[in-house]
């Protein structure tokens, strides 16, 4: 299993990866199984915290 740190990292180079294909029609046959699959490593799944980066608050998520 990933460390949570690892992960975090490997997590924001492949969202702003997806961001960036989608914007750019690039490689859109894979994009979606790249999301699911970095969903499915995440170390963080079913936790129920969400983590506001940008805020530095952790809060209940409701999903």
């Amino acid at each position: 299993m990933i460390q949570p740190l690892h992960y975090q990292i490997v997590a924001d180079a492949t969202t702003e990866f997806l961001a960036l294909a989608r914007q750019y029609h690039f490689c859109e046959d894979h994009l979606d199984d790249i999301e699911r699959r970095l969903y499915e490593e995440s170390p963080f799944k079913g936790t129920g915290v969400v983590i506001d980066k940008k805020g530095g608050k952790s809060y209940e998520s409701i999903h």
